[in-house]
């Protein structure tokens, strides 16, 4: 490994690291707007995963975020729940 791909292996280190900060946030938002069955909050929040999860090499991610967009628009407050719990199990292995 050259002294180039050593800097970006360490800069895309860090980025992980920041995603998985903020979607510490993001899962807290989560669990509040489940709490209020804000379906248009979760709707979004998880528009948000599915497209940033992937980016960062957290594929698992961005299908649990897909699954909260599509279960928030079908009002399936069930799989929303235990998608929300699936993505605090994968901080906790994370953190």
């Amino acid at each position: 490994m050259d002294e180039r791909e050593k800097m970006d292996e360490e800069m895309m280190q860090e980025l992980k690291l920041i995603f998985v900060e903020e979607m510490q946030k993001r899962i807290a938002s989560l669990e509040q707007s489940l709490v209020l069955h804000d379906r248009e909050a979760i709707q979004h929040l998880g528009h948000k995963i599915k497209g940033t999860g992937g980016s960062f090499g957290f594929e698992n991610v961005s299908l649990m975020g897909a699954d909260l967009e599509s279960a928030a628009i079908a009002e399936d407050w069930q799989t929303i729940e235990k998608t929300i719990f699936k993505l605090v199990d994968w901080q906790s292995e994370n953190e």
